[in-house]
């Protein structure tokens, strides 16, 4: 089976493709003859960041239940049902616990859990009507294994969506619909970076011992994640892809 005719005109949806995974997922997408949307915070882009020409950018906010409902249907409404959702917008602020405030945990767990929770809303209807298609949420390694101390209401975040992967998987399986969550160790973006170089001294940071000596790259994961949306992984669902060089087994 040929993955590129999977997406052969086929709209794929992908939260926070403006910048780093999510703009790797999308020139993946666009590489194999998806008609790729970018669902993103801001459209604007910069030369460094920009898309291939084959990835159209439009504004998104994941918290916005009505905007991601109507964002979603115009979508449709210009190039048909959705084969592919990728939900991979998410952010990564830390906070020790005792000093964690309530609006912290909110904030965190509106976009990364919550916004995957109404985009799936927004396109199972559709996909339904299809025959079928594809949900692949972005989850992290920090879901089953922290990495840091101070990173509680992210993993929980990315537990959530580990969840809820599952939980879709049995839902949406008697439509057609495939669901399953890729998990990234250390990904060579700006925002790993940043984490890294701000990551507090001392005992309680894991170190990221990785067998393959390196960090990934987000063309990786973007290929991990065009493989679940394709076709060729039809008998795939409910599984969670760690792509981490091997860190877990270290």
């Amino acid at each position: 089976m040929d993955t590129k005719s999977s997406f052969a005109s086929q709209l794929c949806l992908v939260t926070g493709g403006r910048a780093g995974l999510g703009r790797a997922i999308c020139r993946r997408l666009a590489s194999l003859g998806g008609r790729v949307v970018s669902l993103d915070l801001s459209a604007e882009v910069t030369a460094e960041d920009s898309l291939d020409d084959l990835v159209e950018s439009r504004v998104l906010d994941v918290t916005r239940g009505n905007e991601v409902q109507r964002v979603v249907a115009e979508a449709i409404a210009d190039y048909g049902p959705p084969w592919l959702l990728v939900n991979n917008a998410g952010i990564y602020p830390r906070s020790p616990t005792i000093t964690m405030t309530e609006d912290f945990w909110s904030c965190v767990h509106d976009v990364n859990a919550g916004g995957a929770i109404r985009c799936v809303q927004a396109v199972i209807g559709a996909m339904k009507q299809a025959g079928g298609g594809r949900i692949v949420n972005l989850s992290s390694v920090a879901s089953i294994h922290p990495v840091v101390w101070d990173n509680l209401a992210y993993d929980m975040s990315k537990a959530a969506i580990n969840a809820l992967t599952r939980l879709l998987a049995l839902e949406l399986g008697g439509a057609g619909i495939t669901v399953n969550a890729v998990l990234p160790g250390m990904i060579e973006t700006d925002q790993v970076k940043m984490s890294v170089e701000d990551a507090p001294e001392g005992p309680m940071v894991q170190p990221m011992r990785i067998p393959l000596g390196r960090p990934g790259r987000p063309e990786e994961i973007a290929s991990a994640v065009a493989y679940l949306g394709s076709r060729e992984a039809s008998y795939i669902t409910g599984q969670l892809l760690v792509v981490d060089g091997g860190f877990l087994v270290s």
